[in-house]
This record gives structure tokens, sequence and C-alpha cells, in this order.
């Protein structure tokens, strides 16, 4: 995993840039949703859904699948009201905790900003994940 440039702050996004397994195309993930990085969880099928369910740390969450299989799931922190963009606005209220699986992540750490829908990874422009619009689709 690869680490990216910090040395200049400004105009930077913190958090990760993946990789769906199955298209090979890269997303960004904030650091403000993405709290953890869990390797070797066993996700479960739920049927007639979409989504999965892993047992983390004593609680079973529940997983969307980006991609095909993969070791890694991105354990994130939800708000209610959440924005999307590189870097989406904090909120207060309920929050859900889910997983993203179907992901290898390719670096974490500080990325220069090009909009608030974008970042710059390895001389490309890579979008902001949006899990609620993900999410929304699921329903």
């Amino acid at each position: 995993m690869e680490r990216a440039d910090a040395d200049d702050t400004r105009g930077k996004a913190y958090g990760l840039v993946l990789e769906d397994t199955r298209t090979k195309q890269s997303a960004f993930l904030s650091a403000r949703i993405a709290q953890r990085v869990v390797r070797d969880a066993n996700v479960s099928a739920l049927p007639n859904s979409r989504l999965g369910m892993a047992l983390i740390g004593g609680q079973v969450i529940p997983v969307v699948m980006l991609g095909g299989a993969s070791t890694e799931l991105i354990v994130c922190e939800l708000w209610e009201n959440l924005t999307s963009g590189v870097e989406p606005a904090p909120a207060d209220g309920p929050t859900e905790t889910i997983a993203v699986g179907g992901v290898k992540v390719l670096a974490s750490g500080a990325f220069h900003r090009l909009d608030a829908a974008h970042v710059e990874f390895q001389g490309e422009s890579v979008e902001a994940l949006d899990l609620a619009e993900l999410l929304d689709a699921m329903e």
C-alpha cells in the first residue's frame, strides 16, 4: 500500500484510494467516512438482498460489495444527511456503520484535491465514492 505525499497540506483531501476488484476503477473515500481497514473478514450473503453482513469487532455490520471477491473491508461511519465529495460535511445526528467490500486499498494519506468531487492519484483524476447514492440505489 502506497502512502500519499503529505508535505503540502493546502488543497489536500485525506482518505483512501480504492480499486474496484472487478472493474479495476479507482475511487476516493474520505477519512471522515473510512474508519478502518479489516482484512480476512468473512462476508455472508443476505437472502434476497444485494447486501452482505460480517462480524467485525463483535458487531454485525452490513456490507456493500462494490466489486468481486477481496480480502479487505473498509468500515465506514455514515451520517444520516451525508454529503458527497472529497470532504463530506460532518453532521450532527445518528450515524450508521457499514463496510465496503470488493475493493483493494491502493493508497492512504493526503491527496491533491482537484475539485469538490475529485482527487489526483498517480497523475489521474479519481472521483469520490458516493456511498449515500450507492445505498439509495440498493434499496
